[in-house]
């Protein structure tokens, strides 16, 4: 059945009606991804992937206080430490990867910054002695390995190498945040036999705060090892060198800010020609 409508006006009202709805939809949607880019960048979006070893630096952390002199590692634990550290030098053999090294005890020293040279590396870790200042300053540690890789844009990875627990200087677990936001992947390691060992006819029995040393290597995206012997030392060390990949960590923020920015100004070029309102 069919009906007349003489009022043409009114029906060219109601078909434009839709057209502009249309019209106006686009403008709108652009909108909602530039508040959505910018809420994302704002949020600190990142990007995990997987990354290859070689593009990595590294920083070995050797504890070196008085307690690594004990003997239940041969000859005691401090050398057992040094020359499974230098089988990661050896191991890794990458031409463009940097080590440095750090040693602590109740401060921290820095043996090398991140070189690409192995023979230097190698003679750092040779050069490290027992800490004169007493004490393990576990997170003092963490904050200097952190600050050896401000110069880098590469992957970082610290190896912490611990025989005891935190006992002065800044808790582990309040640098942890610092470490993080660096993009800095942290793998613990804890020595010391249960049965201990003695130096200069002392007793000497680890007490490691393996709970603190494994929630740094989770919350970093490492792992945590506890050897008891010298060949369990060298294979973690040889483990962490030969593995070919592991997490990496990118910010996303300032490219969303930049996808934003340029929604942004194709919007106000769309709203000022094609969906412009034409007197």
């Amino acid at each position: 059945r069919a009906f007349i409508f003489a009022n043409f006006e009114a029906i060219s009202r109601i078909l434009g009606g839709s057209q502009d709805l249309s019209k106006n939809m686009f403008p709108l949607f652009i909108r909602c991804v530039i508040l959505l880019f910018l809420v994302l960048a704002l949020s600190g979006t990142m990007l995990i992937y997987t990354g290859d070893r070689t593009d990595f630096d590294f920083v070995l952390t050797i504890d070196s206080s008085s307690s690594m002199l004990a003997d239940d590692y041969l000859p005691n634990r401090m050398e057992a430490a040094k020359d499974a550290a230098k089988i990661f030098v050896d191991s890794l053999g990458a031409a463009d990867t940097r080590i440095g090294v750090l040693h602590f005890g109740g401060v921290v020293y820095t043996a090398i910054k991140p070189t690409s040279d192995l023979e230097a590396v190698k003679a750092s870790i040779d050069s490290i002695q027992p800490s004169t200042a007493g004490g393990t300053a576990v997170g003092d540690a963490l904050i200097a390995s952190t600050n050896l890789f401000l110069q880098t844009d590469r992957g970082k990875v610290v190896v912490l190498l611990t025989d005891g627990q935190s006992n002065i200087g800044t808790p582990p677990l309040d640098t942890l945040n610092y470490t993080i936001n660096s993009n800095i992947i942290v793998n613990t390691i804890g020595i010391g036999t249960q049965q201990g060992g003695k130096f200069f006819n002392l007793s000497i029995v680890s007490r490691l705060d393996e709970d603190s040393l494994r929630f740094i290597a989770e919350r970093t995206g490492g792992n945590y090892f506890k050897v008891e012997s010298e060949e369990e030392l060298k294979d973690v060390y040889r483990q962490l060198a030969e593995t070919t990949e592991t997490r990496m960590t990118t910010s996303l923020s300032i490219y969303l800010v930049f996808i934003g920015l340029f929604l942004l100004v194709a919007e106000w070029i769309l709203l000022n020609m094609r969906y412009r309102t034409l007197p």
